[in-house]
């Protein structure tokens, strides 16, 4: 077995990017923005819209085809529940129904994207766009999307068992397709070693899986927990797998083609610093036994996109082999995911979310010396719990020596969205923006870490400041502060209270 270059390598450069123009006799609503983007294996349309969220269509010659959660992880469509930024991203494969297949090279794609103006009224925007592979296919490719599984095999590619099934279920499995095999292509299942179901193409299609040939590949797609699927632990993570054979009769003789699938399950974690999600890094069910094991590759990105080692390494993102795992980190806050915050019972509070990305390439190693590459990729979805960020607020001259006979009070741990808006010192009431007009002295101040601070200072023979004597010249000087906050953009508004105190002797009789 050879080790992996462990690294985080290069996207491939695309084809096409930018902001949709209008096509003749079309225009895009006022407040809808519309992207799109070639990638190496999907076409990436992103919608942006100040109404509900758009609706897509599939065109091709036979009409009009809507895509909804039914139909969507069986045809190839992931409308990403990843929606942080305020767009809707529609995910479409290569292999996706109602596209213009070119010998697996040329994909031609053709939707109507429906959204709402600011009116509430519905309009359909026709996008039709070509793309052209750039990343050679490797032997087979497994892709586990957020809504479905999908394989492509080459057809040359050669069936054997792999280490999730054993031989004595591997020969009855070729024994059952020795007996039956026609002309038509059939496609076998085998679930816990000893549960085997055969059916032709049209019945698999009947139960929601996607099964066809293209010019050079077989293909097969099924949306999870499906009936033929089972979930099995690989070095403790849940994985779920469907072990899957397309055969058929060709020329005396019995073809079959491996179009087993498996996908890790697990969810990520946070833990306090970082946004952790971790693989197996041998995908047993994917691995033929009896052949030599090859790791050539081992990727990670965001956003179904791989990134360059600098690119990572400035965000501060990880990729670790432990043992059997590999473990992928993004710290909180990183650029590549998105912070949602918001306000619950005066608390602002807010989290983090990133699509993480891993690619493994490797390879079976025959004794005759050929190979088979299988690029397996990963997409996950991994957030934070909603984090409380408290402000505090300090009286900076509260120490002595007593002598400025002012309150300079410390608003800290202010979120990077947040601005403050408006004080109100006992009772007296004004904003950010007025506050020099009312003798006061508000600053921010920028920290290191993300958030920011405000400072105000108040003297003490100012009109809000209570003064009480005491007795035996000593004076206490009291203010009850109200903070108004509020995040940014939206104008979500919370507030804070806060009271200050001083008391000072002789030294401040002057100020009765």
């Amino acid at each position: 077995m050879m080790a992996p270059s462990l690294g985080i390598s290069i996207g491939i450069s695309l084809l096409y990017m930018g902001v949709l123009g209008s096509p003749k006799g079309y225009s895009i609503p006022e407040g809808v923005d519309i992207q799109s983007e070639c990638r190496d294996r999907y076409l990436w349309v992103h919608v942006g819209s100040s109404g509900n969220a758009p609706k897509f269509e599939a065109v091709d010659a036979v009409g009009v085809h809507p895509i909804d959660e039914k139909n969507a992880s069986r045809c190839g469509y992931t409308i990403s529940t990843f929606k942080m930024d305020g767009y809707t991203t529609l995910r479409a494969s290569y292999f996706s129904c109602h596209i213009d297949n070119q010998n697996d090279e040329v994909f031609t794609f053709q939707f109507n994207i429906i959204v709402m103006d600011a009116k509430d009224q519905q309009s359909r925007y026709p996008l039709s766009q070509t793309c052209s592979l750039l990343l050679p296919w490797s032997q087979r490719e497994v892709i586990c999307e957020e809504d479905y599984m999908e394989v492509t095999v080459g057809r040359d590619v050669p069936c054997t068992t792999s280490e999730g099934t054993s031989k004595e279920a591997w020969r009855a499995a070729h024994s059952v397709a020795q007996n039956i095999a026609n002309s038509a292509w059939q496609v076998m299942f085998l679930k816990n070693e000893d549960e085997m179901a055969t059916m032709p193409i049209t019945e698999a299609h009947r139960l929601g899986y996607e099964l066809s040939a293209t010019p050079k590949r077989v293909l097969f797609r099924s949306p999870y927990r499906q009936t033929h699927s089972e979930i099995i632990m690989v070095d403790g993570v849940a994985v779920e797998v469907i072990h899957g054979t397309v055969f058929f009769s060709q020329k005396m003789m019995v073809v079959m083609i491996d179009i087993s699938v498996a996908c890790t399950i697990n969810p990520g974690y946070f833990d306090g610093v970082r946004l952790l999600w971790e693989t197996p890094r041998i995908m047993t069910p994917l691995v033929h036994s009896g052949f030599g094991f090859e790791s050539k590759q081992i990727n990670m990105g965001v956003e179904s996109q791989l990134l360059d080692a600098g690119t990572a390494r400035a965000r501060g993102y990880t990729l670790e082999v432990k043992g059997l795992m590999v473990q992928m980190g993004v710290p909180f806050g990183a650029e590549g995911g998105y912070r949602k915050s918001l306000v619950t019972n005066n608390i602002y509070r807010e989290m983090y979310v990133a699509c993480l990305f891993y690619e493994h390439v490797f390879s079976h190693v025959y004794t005759d010396g050929s190979t088979v590459e299988t690029r397996h990729r990963l997409l996950r979805v991994v957030d934070t719990p909603l984090l409380c960020r408290h402000p505090f607020t300090v009286d900076v001259d509260a120490l002595p020596p007593y002598y400025k006979h002012t309150f300079n009070v410390y608003l800290g741990n202010i979120p990077h969205d947040v601005a403050l808006m408006g004080v109100k010192l006992n009772e007296k009431q004004f904003s950010v923006s007025d506050a020099a007009e009312h003798g006061y002295t508000i600053s921010k101040i920028v920290h290191a870490n993300g958030t920011h601070a405000y400072t105000i200072r108040v003297p003490f023979d100012d009109k809000a400041v209570h003064r009480t004597y005491l007795g035996e010249g000593l004076f206490q000087y009291s203010m009850d502060m109200n903070y108004t906050l509020s995040i940014m953009p939206q104008e979500e508004a919370y507030y804070h209270l806060a009271s200050v105190m001083e008391q000072l002797s002789d030294a401040c009789k002057d100020l009765i």
